[in-house]
């Protein structure tokens, strides 16, 4: 067997764990994506609290980069948030605290 072969036999195994992987990770019950001032993508949400969130993301959030918030209930009904992006603990904190009183 060439280096050749095994190096795409090695390729090959790395997709296919990334799809089933990919295929059973939960998804999210929420997502928003939030640039700088500006709410991007939103899933999950009403339109409702989309336009709370996209007034509270202008106005009252002091970001500038890219965040990825992703969220789940538990059987007791609390939604659990997940940040992903540079973001402070204070920040995350005003974001959660919001998010929370809305959904």
């Amino acid at each position: 067997m060439s280096d050749t072969q095994v190096l795409m036999g090695i390729v090959f195994l790395g997709l296919a764990g990334w799809f089933v992987l990919a295929a059973i990770r939960p998804k999210s019950a929420i997502r928003l994506v939030i640039e700088g001032s500006t709410l991007v993508d939103s899933y999950g949400i009403s339109s409702r609290a989309r336009s709370q969130i996209e007034t509270f993301v202008k106005q009252d959030l002091d970001y500038t980069g890219k965040l990825r918030v992703t969220g789940n209930s538990d059987s007791k009904g609390r939604v659990h948030l997940k940040f992903r992006g540079r973001i402070d603990s204070g920040t995350q904190q005003q974001i959660r605290n919001f998010l929370l009183t809305i959904l």
